[in-house]
């Protein structure tokens, strides 16, 4: 985890977690977990990423990431919430997906054909349309 702070609350439940830059620091040979909650849209090299994950991922563990999917941004204008307290809310997608920040956007059917090309096995795909997130699960055969 980038968050140190995130990164000592996860040690004290018995969880070993390495902090830093995912491409710059030491990561052991066999995790049992690699979690890229809200990371994959963020880095200049996805498929190095995931590479390295899936080296780094023992047989049997898992891959947990999630992200905005691109058909969410590219096709919402104005969208209902649902509704609230008996009122519809209505919003307009923003500025969030500034290129800088985020230099890749994924339709899910790339996302899951990259998870898999790397050698992931998707076990399970949600869908989060309020937000225009998608969180795979994947585990190394």
């Amino acid at each position: 985890d980038l968050n140190a702070m995130n990164a000592a609350l996860a040690c004290r439940s018995g969880a070993r977690v390495v902090a830093g830059f995912f491409g710059a620091v030491d990561v052991p040979a066999e995790l049992d977990a690699v979690i890229m909650l809200d990371v994959i849209e963020h880095t200049l090299t996805p498929r190095a990423d995931l590479e390295r994950a899936f080296a780094h991922t023992r047989c049997g563990g898992g891959l947990l990431l999630k992200t905005f999917y691109d058909e969410w941004h590219d096709t919402l204008e104005g969208f209902d919430l649902g509704p609230q307290e008996g009122v519809v809310i209505r919003g307009r997608k923003s500025g969030y997906f500034s290129p800088a920040a985020h230099p890749y956007h994924f339709d899910v059917p790339v996302l899951r054909a990259l998870i898999e090309r790397v050698g992931y096995r998707i076990e399970h795909v949600s869908m989060e349309s309020i937000h225009g997130q998608v969180t795979l699960i994947a585990v190394k055969p």
